[in-house]
């Protein structure tokens, strides 16, 4: 199905920056001419249980091995107020893509979902403190030859709402997380040597939502870049900046909505695959997975992947096989939420219908 591009005004395909509009250039425009098609969920696998976790789980790909990183159970009364939601535990994929047993990360809590990133030949993980220390900020390592994790250690950052994200761009490791005072989203860097920044405002944008970072990866025409996303501000409008290594640019929204409106989404989530930024979020109003992606140039309009819909906010994150989205239903016990039932769905095509 041809995307209805010559029906759309040129300002609803562009990224609108905060401040006015990019219009895309005659070359650019051209090239969305040339080939263009509407989304496909052809390619998203149905959903596979994975496993129970009651905050959800973050997946990342690590020399060509897909682990994953879980909250507990459950997380309410009826576990005799365990504390099993704050626990940490990991796993990874087989070659069946069955799961390894989890494993408890020993010593290790979070009151959020983890931020995961392959970097310098181990796998990176954040996450929060919990209780009163929730906007805390702990960082440790997998070793892949050792197949153990680090003892944590306390970041001087701190995040609201969960965890900074984390992604490797030009051989360092980059955060990005809220400030828990001032809302305003902030930057930060460390170095193959474990050497931190300081954190820095990335302009005077503010977040009530944890952000989402990731790498649109380079191609033959277009040199990487690093993209942070988050909902703008107390509305639900989604904003995405990015890094070219040396300087931010402006905070633009993403006008991938129906009729071309700014996207709208509780916590959107990026990961970069295959030369393509792939976005995933679930609307305000709504249960409903949707996913657009951007290849430099342009958002298509986002569409639901089939009927997939989760209770948690959905998790994305690059694996063995391609791009996967994390989502969740919920497990009652007399109407209460006891746990979730994890979910893994993965984009596999090797191309997308939408021209580099």
């Amino acid at each position: 199905m041809k995307f209805l591009h010559r029906l759309l005004a040129p300002a609803l395909l562009c990224t609108l920056s905060l401040s006015g509009c990019a219009e895309l250039s005659d070359e650019e425009d051209a090239l969305l001419e040339s080939d263009e098609q509407s989304l496909s969920v052809s390619n998203w696998s149905p959903p596979q249980y994975t496993s129970q976790s009651y905050r959800s789980a973050q997946v990342a790909n690590l020399s060509g091995i897909t682990y994953k990183v879980e909250s507990g159970r459950c997380g309410v009364w009826t576990c005799g107020d365990s504390g099993e939601s704050n626990e940490l535990w990991w796993s990874k994929m087989n070659s069946d893509g069955t799961w390894t047993a989890k494993q408890r990360i020993a010593g290790q809590y979070s009151g959020y979902k983890t931020s995961l990133a392959p970097f310098n030949g181990y796998l990176y993980m954040v996450h929060s403190g919990y209780g009163s220390g929730a906007t805390n900020v702990w960082l440790t390592r997998f070793n892949p030859t050792t197949q153990t994790w680090s003892t944590n250690i306390q970041l001087s950052y701190r995040s609201k709402g969960g965890p900074p994200a984390i992604a490797a761009f030009n051989g360092r490791l980059y955060f990005a997380g809220v400030d828990p005072t001032t809302d305003q989203v902030w930057a930060a860097n460390m170095t193959t040597g474990e050497i931190f920044s300081a954190s820095q405002p990335l302009g005077t944008d503010i977040s009530t939502s944890r952000v989402s970072l990731a790498v649109l990866p380079g191609t033959k025409t277009q040199a990487a870049r690093l993209y942070v996303a988050h909902r703008h501000g107390i509305s639900t409008n989604v904003v995405v900046a990015s890094f070219d290594g040396t300087s931010w640019a402006p905070w633009q929204y993403v006008f991938a909505g129906p009729n071309g409106e700014a996207l709208q989404s509780t916590e959107p989530v990026i990961a970069g695959y295959n030369g393509y930024l792939h976005m995933a979020f679930k609307r305000p109003d709504s249960s409903y997975v949707w996913w657009t992606y951007f290849n430099g140039a342009s958002w298509p309009t986002a569409i639901t992947i089939n009927n997939l819909t989760t209770t948690y906010d959905p998790s994305i994150g690059n694996t063995t096989n391609g791009v996967s989205v994390i989502t969740t239903t919920n497990d009652n016990w007399n109407g209460v939420t006891e746990s979730r039932n994890v979910y893994m769905s993965t984009y596999t095509s090797p191309y997308l219908p939408y021209p580099l």
